[in-house]
């Protein structure tokens, strides 16, 4: 990775302006594990120019930014033998806003990633959904599920199902529920109980804000048909 790291900062140095094209571009925003702060603060002053160059919208380009904030923040963190100080600093020199929902995106990743720990993962969830001081959309906490989901065994899925089921949205997610139903389907498919898990499914393919990819994936598990 080391070797990596060093080809990518020699290349990029090399390079007049990060956003000249598409391969240079996406190299800086996924590639690198670190760039130099000159090159960090010119891709995030540069939102409306990689939303262009890359066919992104507004929120696309803004989560791309982050996630690049969110990798030189964990390059740091990682250098500096798992300091979470030395994380913080860098998210909130580079993305002020995001500090505290950063922050729990490590910790969640660490537990997950580094830890392996699904216990542990799946209290810092329920930690998230219980957080009104700072709360975290719907959409972030089955993003966070999503990947968790590919892990979670039978009794961190009940522990969800216990929470989820006296568990109302904020009045800022209203009308995303289709992503608590996706959380709920897949704890229940989990635990076995398939009709449960249908029934939620067919809430969310019901939903009218559910993302396309989704209604085509709840189609071909369940069967759906446009009819139902």
């Amino acid at each position: 990775m080391g070797d990596i790291g060093k080809i990518i900062r020699t290349y990029l140095a090399g390079k007049d302006d990060l956003l000249a094209n598409r391969d240079v571009a996406i190299t800086a925003l996924l590639q690198a594990p670190e760039l130099t702060d000159t090159q960090l603060n010119y891709l995030i002053n540069n939102p409306a120019r990689i939303g262009e160059l890359l066919k992104l919208d507004a929120p696309q380009t803004a989560s791309l930014l982050y996630k690049r904030i969110f990798n030189q923040a964990m390059t740091v963190y990682q250098r500096s033998g798992q300091q979470v100080d030395s994380f913080a600093i860098v998210i909130q020199k580079y993305a002020p806003a995001n500090c505290e929902y950063a922050m729990k995106d490590m910790l969640f990743k660490e537990a997950l990633r580094a830890d392996k720990d699904i216990n542990k993962a799946t209290a810092l969830l329920i930690e998230y959904i219980d957080d009104k001081k700072a709360p975290v959309d719907i959409a972030a906490i089955a993003g966070w599920f999503e990947e968790l989901s590919a892990v979670i065994d039978k009794e961190n899925s009940q522990r969800l199902i216990n929470k989820l089921t006296s568990f109302v949205l904020q009045e800022s997610d209203k009308g995303k529920e289709c992503y608590l139903f996706l959380i709920q389907m897949s704890c229940y498919n989990t635990i076995g109980d398939k009709a449960q898990a249908k029934t939620y499914a067919l809430k969310a393919y019901h939903a009218k804000e559910l993302p396309e990819e989704y209604k085509e994936m709840l189609k071909a598990t369940w069967g759906f048909t446009d009819s139902q």
